[in-house]
């Protein structure tokens, strides 16, 4: 319903009595859960039976090449995402319970596919990473 509504993150404002719009705080209704888009889940606890956990490889000359599958189910996550939103702005997790057991592998991860998008996609979406406070 929030997601048809493109009402899915607001602004809470715990204490507005006392503060007014001094604090604030962003929250956003999740679909299902906030676990990484299904093809990044590559995590040494990874998903049982996942489809697609393979690491992410953007070298052309290695026989495990994948980003372009792996940018088009990025792409595909993300725009699904992008409709359920009223600005041009999407926020995505990319964790989950019991995860980053192998944080330096997610992390590494993370940076080459932001670094790959970024480099042949950014005039269509630009990823960053962000904590939000």
């Amino acid at each position: 319903m929030k997601r048809s509504l493109k009402e899915r993150i607001q602004i809470w404002r715990p204490f507005e009595e006392s503060f007014g719009e001094q604090k604030e705080i962003i929250s956003i209704s999740l679909d299902k859960d906030y676990c990484w888009f299904g093809e990044f889940w590559v995590d040494t606890n990874y998903r049982p039976g996942g489809v697609g956990n393979s690491l992410f490889e953007a070298n052309r000359h290695l026989d495990t090449f994948n980003a372009k599958e792996k940018m088009l189910a990025f792409k595909n996550q993300a725009l699904e995402l992008a409709n359920s939103e009223r600005t041009n702005h999407i926020f995505s997790l990319q964790g989950c319970d019991f995860a980053y057991v192998n944080a330096t592998l997610n992390y590494d991860q993370m940076d080459k596919v932001i670094q790959y998008w970024n480099h042949h996609h950014s005039d269509e979406i630009e990823i960053i990473y962000s904590t939000p406070s």
